[in-house]
């Protein structure tokens, strides 16, 4: 399924989804009141509260509150990276000892770079997928092409392909044989010379080398023969 979707399609559509574009879905909703949808803010896009924070504190955690926005804002999601964000907010925690003001605001933060961080793990594994699926669809199409030009240079190698039948035309004696094509028409009679028996090939699909050239008496192709190779029919 991936295969039929591009890449920033994917993502793009991951991102709808985790971000909360189907939370109108889940509100409860009076029929009898026409639906409102304001603009979707996500979480940390939120401009942080730190007003009630120590000064010293509430600078810090502005500090790396832009670091987070930053990194959510200029980097693509696949390649979110929070590792200096966690454990710049941890460090502040530890500050804060038992203020619980700093500690309620610190551990909201966190819980939003851990949302974040699931966010892009999940983005990494779209991705991963696609490259997989771009790859093996790539590998599968190079497969074909090496078997059509492997058929196409078996078609040139034959003077004709076809179905063997037995003929009661003759040429200087020689008994002939007839070449049919898949719709049942005849593509062309076969010299077939001494010591060459195809009588076991009758019926079957052959590929045939040899000297084509138009006869008259025919009013027809006719091969001289060089040799007679069975070809599988399912090709």
């Amino acid at each position: 399924m991936f295969h039929s979707l591009s890449q920033s399609t994917m993502l793009a559509w991951f991102v709808m989804a985790y971000f909360g574009q189907g939370q109108a879905a889940r509100d409860d909703i009076s029929p009898s009141k026409p639906a409102v949808t304001a603009p979707y803010a996500r979480p940390a896009d939120q401009k942080p509260q730190t007003e009630k924070l120590p000064a010293a504190l509430g600078a810090e955690i502005k500090t790396v509150d832009e670091m987070h926005r930053s990194i959510r804002t200029n980097e693509p999601i696949a390649r979110w990276r929070f590792e200096t964000v966690r454990s710049r907010y941890q460090v502040i925690l530890k500050k804060a000892g038992n203020d619980p003001a700093t500690e309620e605001a610190i551990r909201a933060r966190l819980a939003r770079v851990s949302r974040d961080e699931e966010a892009a793990r999940a983005a990494r594994t779209i991705e991963t997928i696609l490259a997989e699926s771009h790859r093996r669809d790539s590998v599968v199409a190079q497969a074909k092409r090496r078997v059509a030009a492997a058929g196409r240079s078996q078609a040139r190698a034959y003077s004709a392909v076809g179905y063997v039948q037995s003929s009661g035309q003759r040429l200087e004696g020689r008994k002939l044989y007839v070449l049919i094509g898949g719709d049942g028409s005849t593509l062309a009679y076969l010299d077939v010379p001494p010591g060459l028996d195809i009588d076991p090939l009758l019926a079957r699909r052959v590929g045939v080398r040899g000297d084509p050239h138009f006869n008259e008496d025919l009013g027809s192709r006719l091969i001289t023969v060089r040799d007679v190779e069975t070809i599988d029919s399912r090709r």
